[in-house]
C-alpha cells in the first residue's frame, strides 16, 4: 500500500462527495440566473436603449452593473462558502477560487445575455447550463483524470471546458477533494516524494494552478467578447432604426399620394 487512508476516508465523511459537488454547482448556478434576468429585461423593454438616448455612456452602464453584481456575488457566494466550511467540506485554496470566480462568471453572463429575448427562458437555461457543466462536467473529467487509460483524454477535455468559468470553479473544488488519486497518476515517477508533506503540498498547488490561471484567462476572453458583441449589437440596432425610418417615410408618402388623388 503506497498511500494510507485519509482522515475523511476513514471516518466516512467523504462518502457523499458527489452530492456535495452537485450542491455547490447548483448553489452557485443560481447567482448568474439572477444577473442575466436583469440584463435581458433592460434590453428587451428598451430601458437600456432609452438610457443611451438620454446620454448614458455604454461603458459606464457595464461598469456600474459589474460592481453591483460583484458585490451581490461575494455576499451570496460567501454564504455558500460559509455553509461548506461549517459542514466540514472546505478544501484548501477554495477561498482563492471563490474570490477569482466572480469576475469571469459575471462577464460570461453578460455575453450570453445577448442571445436571449426572454428573461424567464434565460434564467432557466443559465441555471441548467452552469449546473450541468459544473457538476456533471467536473465529475466526468475527474473520473477520466483518475484512470490511467483515460487520463490523457481527461486533460484534453479539461483544457477546452476550462473556458467555462463555472466548470473551472467546481472542477477545482472536485479536484481538491480527489487530489491523492490524481497526483498519484500525474506524478507516478515521483511517488516517493509523497512521504514528504512539503512535496505533497507543492504538487497539490501545481495541480490547481491550471484552473486558477484559466479563470484569469476567462476574464480577458469574456471582456473582449463583451466589447465586440456590444459594438456589433449597436450597429444592428442603428441599421434596424434606419430601416424603420425608411419604412415610415414610404408609408407616409403613399398616404400623401392617396390624399392627393382624392
Amino acid at each position: 500500500k503506497v498511500l494510507g487512508k485519509t482522515y475523511k476516508q476513514e471516518t466516512g465523511s467523504d462518502y457523499n462527495s458527489d452530492g456535495v459537488i452537485v450542491f455547490v454547482a447548483v448553489a452557485y448556478a443560481l447567482i448568474p440566473s439572477n444577473i442575466i434576468a436583469i440584463i435581458v429585461k433592460e434590453r428587451i423593454n428598451n430601458s437600456k436603449h432609452l438610457m443611451k438616448l438620454s446620454g448614458m455612456n455604454i461603458i459606464s452602464y457595464w461598469i456600474v452593473n459589474f460592481f453591483y453584481e460583484i458585490i451581490k456575488y461575494y455576499f451570496t457566494g460567501g454564504i455558500c462558502l460559509l455553509i461548506i466550511y461549517l459542514f466540514d467540506y472546505y478544501e484548501t485554496f477554495l477561498i482563492d477560487f471563490y474570490l477569482l470566480y466572480g469576475p469571469p462568471l459575471i462577464l460570461m453572463t453578460y455575453v450570453l445575455s445577448f442571445f436571449f429575448d426572454d428573461e424567464s427562458d434565460a434564467q432557466f437555461k443559465i441555471i441548467l447550463f452552469h449546473s450541468l457543466f459544473g457538476s456533471l462536467g467536473s465529475m466526468i473529467i475527474v473520473f477520466f483524470r483518475g484512470s490511467e487509460k483515460t487520463h490523457l483524454l481527461g486533460k484534453i477535455l479539461e483544457f477546452f471546458l476550462c473556458l467555462i468559468p463555472s466548470f473551472t470553479f467546481i472542477f477545482s473544488y472536485n479536484l481538491s477533494r480527489n487530489y491523492y488519486q490524481i497526483i498519484f497518476i500525474d506524478y507516478y515517477d515521483k511517488i516517493r516524494t509523497f512521504l514528504n508533506d512539503d512535496y505533497l503540498l507543492m504538487d497539490y498547488f501545481l495541480l490547481l494552478l491550471g484552473p486558477f490561471c484559466f479563470l484569469i484567462l476567462d476574464i480577458i476572453i469574456y471582456l473582449i467578447l463583451l466589447i465586440l458583441i456590444e459594438k456589433i449589437f449597436n450597429k444592428e440596432i442603428c441599421f434596424k432604426n434606419q430601416l424603420q425610418l425608411i419604412n415610415n417615410e414610404e408609408q407616409r408618402d403613399s398616404g400623401v399620394i392617396k390624399e392627393e388623388l382624392r
